[in-house]
């Protein structure tokens, strides 16, 4: 078969849509020459499918070759590669081809696909995606399952009550709306795309080294596409000025051991901040952040609440939706930037890019960036300024569902219709408005929750999820709800039944049983409906889900107003608890010094030349629970010393090894999550 076939006639160019109509405008009674004219089809052609002298009347597909899968099932198909692509759960090109050849079997079709390999042919795809350009094939951008289950409706729809709460006790404007995140550029960028030559196998180009150092860089913008200068923080005991040479304007560099942001530096950026925006009480503003511990200390908070800015947190796991420079900047400058250090290497043959030269080249890459249009933009598409509380679709929280964890729903419900039955009562079910069954067993104290759509709205792809004590069962819903009647004995065995579309449920009472059956009915492909075809297909290529909840060792976070009372108190008795804890583990380690000197005075030295020291029973365990403190892989601070006490962050150990790290240095050396965290050296 041809693959770019050109039409050379204009034969059957009026299409099966204008042959349809016309044939209706045929057996209204209108003339064959009258439809002729009215529709540009020839009157020969009219009566031919008029009478049925064609195999396929009203269609006016030309040739003997035609689609393994109608028009209709192949918009089913688009609908659940589009359904899998927000699920990030995307079909692979390998995927599709298996699923096509698994599809044309099931709904018994003919088609010329390889019974060897069971999967289509790469002509089958090339030519499918060509007649739905929609869908083409994409390069997807790997996103964790903490951002898949994260970002979610409850998430969402709290931090726009927090911030639309602190819009309606002042008048902000555009100006007055910032937000302000961190990002890291390394002296061994990623090189741009080249012309070579085609079908070799390796494309080079040159970079400074194997790996290089991150530099953190701080950048903050407004709704109306204001700019802070950057906050460039090198990893370096000591700061020197020739670090910051060519720099953009304005911009401040300091030092760092390890080269990250920290409570002390983010109190520096604030100064800065407060610098460049000159925001007090009498002209106050908004800040839109990450919820990182640095950003939650109780200096910051003090810093904030003298200058009138208010600090919200985002939800966590949600700024690669919710975050402005997320979304329009930073991908932007780091492909400046990448381009910059190219050019850079081009003109300095030999030479390595160093942390002296990289000030200068940032400096090129955040001006060509910095525009206006940005910062507007990223404002606009995060639902933050103008706010916009609605700006997330269903469709960007499909991965959300993902899990069957328990989310916070909104107090304000829908009236829905109920039935109800106990055992011995007659139960029936009409289609319609019904949108839940219960089926309350009152001598077992069970109930079975049936959740489905009215007749109206109902949707092939809607879930249904039935809770019968400790079980858990999930069920597609493959149509509407079907008028059933049951009529339940009077004895304790009596079965109760509800069919929803193509689905059977049925409960025994008797037995706690719950039993979810699909008909097996075979129905002819010519009269098989999108529906149904649609059922099939999620039969053949399910959505994958978590059953059961993941256990939480870490309190969940949410969206917050730091700079409010209620959260600084919080503050203030956390940061006192550690301190009483610090005191007294210092007193405990002054007694046990005390114990052991004291029984080293008192006790007579042995006749022999070596001296041993005997502690004893109690202060010896004293000593080994010191012994014991942890030590910080990230950062080497012990617990309890002078660094970590002025530190003031949490510890959370790695489940791969079991070491001990500071919260921030743990986001820095591995994954972590609200949940558990593994560090880098178990992970690879």
């Amino acid at each position: 078969m041809v693959r770019n076939y050109r039409r050379v006639t204009q034969r059957g160019s009026y299409g099966s849509e204008a042959l349809t109509s016309a044939l209706a405008a045929l057996r209204e009674g209108q003339s064959v020459k009258q439809t002729a004219r009215e529709y540009g089809i020839p009157a020969k052609t009219l009566r031919r499918h008029r009478d049925g002298k064609v195999s396929k009347p009203g269609s006016s597909v030309l040739g003997r070759f035609s689609t393994v899968f109608s028009e209709e099932f192949e918009s089913v198909l688009v609908k659940h590669i589009t359904a899998m692509e927000r699920a990030l759960f995307g079909l692979t090109t390998k995927d599709m081809r298996h699923l096509a050849f698994d599809l044309a079997e099931k709904l018994n079709l003919k088609h010329p696909f390889s019974h060897n390999s069971k999967m289509a042919g790469e002509e089958w795809l090339r030519s499918f995606l060509k007649r739905h350009s929609e869908i083409c094939i994409r390069n997807p951008q790997a996103t964790s399952l903490s951002r898949a289950i994260g970002f979610n409706q409850a998430k969402v729809n709290q931090f726009f009550t927090v911030y639309g709460e602190v819009l309606q006790k002042g008048s902000y404007s555009a100006r007055q709306i910032w937000n302000m995140d961190e990002t890291g550029i390394t002296n061994v960028h990623k090189p741009t795309k080249i012309l070579a030559t085609k079908g070799k196998k390796q494309v080079g180009k040159i970079s400074s080294g194997e790996k290089g150092n991150t530099v953190t860089v701080i950048c903050a913008m407004s709704a109306a596409g204001n700019y802070v200068p950057p906050f460039m923080i090198f990893p370096r005991k000591r700061m020197i000025d020739v670090l910051m040479k060519g720099s953009a304007p304005g911009s401040v560099g300091v030092a760092s051991p390890n080269g990250w942001t920290s409570g002390d530096l983010f109190i520096d950026w604030l100064a800065h901040f407060v610098r460049e925006v000159k925001c007090s009480k009498s002209d106050p503003c908004i800040l839109i952040l990450d919820g990182h511990q640095s950003h939650k200390t109780l200096q910051a908070i003090d810093m904030a609440r003298d200058n009138g800015i208010t600090i919200i947190t985002l939800p966590p796991h949600c700024t690669h939706k919710m975050q402005p420079l997320d979304r329009t900047f930073f991908k932007s400058m780091k492909s400046r930037y990448n381009a910059t250090c190219d050019d850079w290497m081009r003109s300095n043959a030999g030479k390595r890019i160093s942390f002296f030269d990289m000030a200068e080249l940032f400096g090129k890459a955040y001006m060509q960036t910095a525009d206006v249009a940005k910062a507007v933009s990223g404002f606009s598409v995060c639902g933050i300024w103008p706010i916009n509380s609605t700006i997330f679709s269903d469709e960007d929280f499909c991965a959300a569902e993902l899990t069957d964890e328990p989310q916070p729903v909104n107090d304000v419900t829908g009236p829905q219709s109920t039935a109800s039955m106990q055992p011995g009562q007659q139960f029936s079910c009409v289609s319609g408005d019904i949108s839940s069954v219960r089926i309350d067993p009152i001598d077992l104290g069970l109930s079975v929750e049936i959740e489905c759509s009215s007749l109206a709205n109902a949707m092939a792809s809607e879930e249904v999820v039935t809770e019968y004590s400790d079980m858990h069962i999930e069920i597609e819903n493959s149509g509407s709800v079907a008028p059933v009647t049951k009529e339940g004995n009077k004895d304790s065995d009596a079965d109760a039944s509800v069919e929803v579309g193509s689905l059977n449920l049925t409960m025994n009472v008797a037995s706690k049983e719950v039993v979810a059956a699909r008909p097996a009915t075979l129905i002819e492909t010519q009269n098989l409906s999108s529906t149904d075809a649609e059922a099939i297909l999620m039969n053949l290529s399910p959505k994958p889900r978590i059953s059961g909840q993941r256990t939480r060792k870490r309190r969940a976070k949410s969206a917050t107003n730091i700079t409010a009372s209620p959260y600084k108190k919080i503050l203030m008795e956390k940061s006192a608890k550690k301190c009483d804890k610090i005191k007294e583990k210092n007193g405990m380690k002054q007694a046990v010094k005390k114990a052991v000197v004291k029984n080293v005075q008192n006790k007579q030295k042995p006749k022999s030349k070596k001296v041993t020291r005997h502690v004893p029973q109690p202060a010896q365990k004293q000593l080994g629970k010191l012994k014991k403190k942890e030590q910080c892989r990230g950062c080497g601070i012990k617990e309890g010393s002078i660094e970590d006490l002025e530190l003031g962050q949490d510890w959370i150990a790695c489940e791969g090894c079991d070491k001990w790290y500071h919260e921030e240095c743990a986001e820095q050396n591995g994954i972590m999550d609200d949940d558990y965290f593994t560090c880098k050296l178990c992970t690879s």
